[in-house]
């Protein structure tokens, strides 16, 4: 797909000279899509690589490490006694690093 896109539009220009378009028309255009071949040459083996679904998530792992984060929920505990005494306990959630 990179061959196509870098490299049609010298193609057709070049198909278009063969059949006798002047060199006046799109000249400086033909001129600038000759650089195209070589980003096709170095941007090769980047697409290649990056198919790559293994590679792909080693890099995802890599590049986007977020140390865990573990949560924990909040304790209520609710003790009555009486119908006048009740208390309440409750535990703050606490972050552990992993």
């Amino acid at each position: 797909m990179i061959y196509f896109v870098f490299l049609l539009p010298p193609m057709t220009y070049n198909t278009a000279y063969a059949i006798a378009l002047p060199w006046d028309g799109g000249s400086d255009y033909f001129w600038a899509t000759q650089y195209l071949g070589y980003y096709t040459v170095l941007l090769t083996p980047f697409v290649c690589v990056l198919s790559l679904p293994e590679f792909r998530e080693k890099c995802k792992a890599l590049f986007l490490f977020r140390p865990r984060r573990t949560i924990i929920p909040l304790v209520t505990i609710t003790n009555n006694r009486n119908d006048a005494q009740a208390w309440t306990l409750s535990a703050a959630p606490r972050q552990f690093n992993s």
